[in-house]
């Protein structure tokens, strides 16, 4: 998934709210990866209300690290999320 910086989080969060509903009570594991431009090793607004939808669905952030590292800015804006209950015995399929 992708969010970029000057797109609305709220719609974003909208349209990954209808993802999640179809795979939430799905049988099938699933990883959700991507670059949604909210930073989580800082306090921001973005990073609260994303959280909030992750945690909604029980999705929980395996990364804790930063992701890049510029001059002046350390950040953390792609993240990975793992269900809870789901995140033991993945298995990938080429």
């Amino acid at each position: 998934m992708y969010r970029a910086p000057s797109d609305n989080i709220h719609q974003f969060v909208d349209l990954l709210d209808d993802v999640l509903k179809c795979l939430h009570n799905s049988p099938v594991k699933f990883i959700l990866r991507g670059d949604v431009n909210a930073n989580h090793l800082t306090e921001n607004n973005n990073k609260i209300i994303l959280g909030m939808k992750m945690n909604a669905y029980n999705l929980e952030k395996v990364e804790d690290f930063p992701i890049r590292i510029f001059k002046d800015k350390i950040t953390q804006l792609d993240n990975m999320f793992l269900d809870k209950a789901k995140q033991t015995a993945f298995q990938f399929v080429p």
